[in-house]
C-alpha cells in the first residue's frame, strides 16, 4: 500500500461527523512511514490515573491556541513525541468517535518521509514504538467486550499484542476502522454470546 493509495482511499472517504460536545474535542494522529509502511503507537506512563500504561496514538484535547482539529493533532505531536508533522504530510480524516470521557475524537492519517527515531517528549508517555502495518492486517488476537462503549458505538472492541504491549480500547476500534477504510480489511465482530467474560473497562 503507497501513500497515494493511502491518500485516495481516504479522500473518496465520507468520515463521519459527530455534534459538538460540551466535554470539549481532542485530536489524534495515525503517522505512517517507510516503503513497507509502519504506524507510530505511544505507551502512556504507569503513574497516570487515567489510561495508566495503555496504548494510544500521539494526540491529545483541543486547546484555545488550535484553530482546527488538524493543528492540535499537529501540536500534540510534536510535543509528546518530537515528531514535526505538518499539513502537508496530511493525508486525510478518519471517523469522529467519542471516548468513554465524552470527548469527541478526530483522527488524521499521516504520512512522513522522514520520521526519524520518535521518542517521549511528555512525561505522561512511557515509550514509543512503530508496528508494521503488515502485523496489524491480520486478525486480531482476540475481543473485549465494553458495557461501557454499548451506547456509544462497538461493544466489541478488538485488540492486537504486538511489541509486548496490548493494543486496545479507542485505539483498536479507530485502528480497525482505519484499516476497513484503507485496506477494505473488515474485522468479523463477535456475537454477544461469544463473549463469556465481559470487561467493562
Amino acid at each position: 500500500m503507497t501513500k497515494q493509495r493511502i491518500q485516495s482511499a481516504l479522500a473518496a472517504y465520507a468520515p463521519r461527523q459527530l455534534p459538538p460536545r460540551h466535554e470539549g474535542d481532542a485530536a489524534v494522529a495515525l503517522i505512517l512511514s517507510g516503503q513497507t509502511p509502519t504506524l507510530v503507537l505511544c505507551v502512556k506512563s504507569p503513574h497516570l490515573r487515567v489510561h495508566a500504561g495503555e496504548v494510544s496514538f500521539p494526540g491529545g484535547k483541543h486547546e484555545p491556541v488550535d484553530d482546527s482539529s488538524l493543528a492540535c493533532a499537529i501540536r500534540e505531536t510534536e510535543e509528546e513525541i518530537g515528531v514535526q508533522v505538518h499539513r502537508d504530510h496530511c493525508l486525510g480524516m478518519l471517523n469522529q468517535f467519542q471516548s468513554l470521557h465524552g470527548l469527541r475524537v478526530t483522527p488524521w492519517v499521516f504520512w512522513h518521509d522522514d520520521l526519524g527515531v520518535p521518542a517521549p517528549r511528555d512525561r505522561e508517555l512511557k515509550r514509543v514504538f512503530q508496528v508494521p502495518m503488515r502485523q496489524l492486517l491480520r486478525s486480531p488476537d482476540g475481543f473485549d467486550f465494553s458495557a461501557r462503549r454499548q451506547a456509544i458505538d462497538q461493544p466489541y472492541m478488538p485488540y492486537w499484542v504486538d511489541s509486548g504491549e496490548r493494543i486496545w480500547g479507542l485505539t483498536a476500534l479507530i485502528l480497525a476502522h482505519f484499516l476497513e477504510v484503507v485496506w477494505d480489511h473488515r474485522i468479523h465482530y463477535p456475537s454477544e454470546s461469544a463473549i463469556h467474560l465481559p470487561n467493562t473497562h
